[in-house]
């Protein structure tokens, strides 16, 4: 009797250790390394729209998918359909080209209709804290450092003056997450949600 009970033991341990996590692994999905996750983004200049997704990079990709890039001057309309237009810089309609399926669009202009740096980095850190998910987004601060490091969205020629207002863009108040990033590095982490540039973000820096 004691001896049956002691195999029994046994059999619970081995079940705890091996069965019960693989059956969970089997009901949630492998979720990937922090390494593998890797950011790819572009900028809609005619409608100041920044389209990113984070994906897995240790996945095969497929040739056919695509990314986030968009060519200078080009720009993505809505049809009436819900899919997309795109448009070259001429405006002509772009028939063989469409962006990832997981590429996600975000608004940049700031309350008066003004693009700078500042208007950048701020969407996208709300973007970030509304949709975080560590298990499939990686480092909250690695992102967030990405796109502070920009050199081309919002500078330049792709900066855009508020709205009858004829000083420097940089110069108006463009939230309270513009373009700092120290507290996103440390200690603060954003609430888990309950539910790119005309270079091509790579989760390295643009180049």
């Amino acid at each position: 009797m004691r001896r049956r009970t002691i195999t029994l033991v046994v059999v619970g341990l081995v079940m705890a250790l091996f069965v019960l996590p693989a059956a969970a692994n089997a009901m949630l999905g492998d979720t990937p390394a922090e390494d593998d996750l890797e950011l790819d983004y572009g900028y809609d200049e005619v409608n100041h729209q920044v389209f990113y997704r984070i994906f897995d990079a240790s996945e095969e990709p497929d040739p056919d998918a695509g990314d986030c890039f968009l060519a200078e001057g080009w720009s993505v309309e809505e049809d009436p359909d819900g899919g997309f237009i795109y448009l070259d810089e001429n405006g002509d309609e772009v028939a063989d080209f469409a962006l990832n399926d997981g590429c996600i669009p975000v608004d940049i202009e700031g309350p008066n209709g003004q693009v700078n740096h500042g208007t950048f980095v701020s969407s996208m850190v709300h973007e970030l804290k509304e949709e975080y998910d560590k298990d499939t987004m990686g480092p909250f601060g690695q992102w967030v450092k990405e796109f502070a490091h920009d050199d081309k969205i919002g500078k330049g020629d792709l900066k855009v003056y508020a709205d009858g207002d004829d000083v420097d863009g940089d110069d108006i108040d463009d939230g309270d997450d513009a373009a700092s990033t120290s507290s996103f590095d440390k200690s603060e982490k954003p609430e888990k949600s309950e539910k790119s540039n005309n270079g091509k973000g790579n989760g390295k820096g643009n180049k």
